[in-house]
């Protein structure tokens, strides 16, 4: 068997096995959590046990790609990902554009929810910083080691890069349907449309970290 062919079915089993794991823990999490458009936001249930299963569900795409690096015995594989982790030298302008990445995407969106009737009143600037602070060491810790440290560099043996992050956010954004429907006040045809729109930004966000990714020499 080739070394592409092995790099595909690898890829897939990643894919396969980060939904188990995370979906383990988000399924039971949506099935006994009151939905958040019910009691308005998720605040109500911080500090309780079950918001646990939401956290250690985003984990689920690093658990993955840690435990396939482990039982096909790429222990270097698995080193150098946590030592790209970390931060490295790099060109002052991609810090800049990291930090500044949540802020080109939260603001316009912003926008346009109130151009749509939205109320922003309740923006904080401050919670923003929080929740960009700890996604870092949640969502950035739970998923960047699957997405970009697993799946994309096998993609990329093959594909494009352009191709490469289309899978890559295709899967991702998918990956979160069951927090979205948790989330989400549609039903129907609206959830549909909605989530979709959800997985189109997702996947756009996908081709920019790809791009940080390939010219800041594999940084996580």
């Amino acid at each position: 068997m080739s070394s592409i062919t092995k790099g595909d079915h690898s890829t897939a089993a990643f894919f396969v096995l980060a939904y188990v794991i995370t979906w383990a823990f988000w399924i039971p999490f949506v099935v006994i959590a009151p939905s958040s458009s019910a009691i308005g936001s998720d605040s109500e249930l911080r500090g309780s046990p079950l918001m646990l299963l939401q956290v250690l569900g985003n984990f689920g795409p690093s658990f993955a790609a840690i435990l396939l690096w482990m039982f096909s015995g790429k222990r270097g594989e698995l080193r150098d990902a946590f030592s790209r982790l970390r931060p490295h030298r790099h060109q002052l302008i991609w810090y800049v554009v990291v930090l500044l990445l949540p802020i080109g995407v939260l603001l316009p969106g912003l926008f346009v929810y109130a151009l749509l009737g939205g109320d922003v009143a309740d923006f904080s600037i401050l919670g923003s910083v929080l929740l960009f602070v700890s996604a870092i060491f949640i969502s950035g810790l739970g998923e960047e080691m699957g997405w970009r440290g697993y799946a994309l560099p096998r993609l990329q043996m093959t594909k494009n890069p352009f191709i490469s992050s289309l899978i890559v956010g295709f899967f991702w954004g998918l990956w979160h349907l069951p927090i979205i429907y948790w989330v989400s006040s549609q039903t129907g045809l609206l959830f549909i449309a909605e989530f979709v729109l959800y997985v189109l930004l997702v996947v756009a966000f996908a081709v920019i970290l790809t791009w940080v990714y390939n010219s800041t020499n594999k940084s996580l």
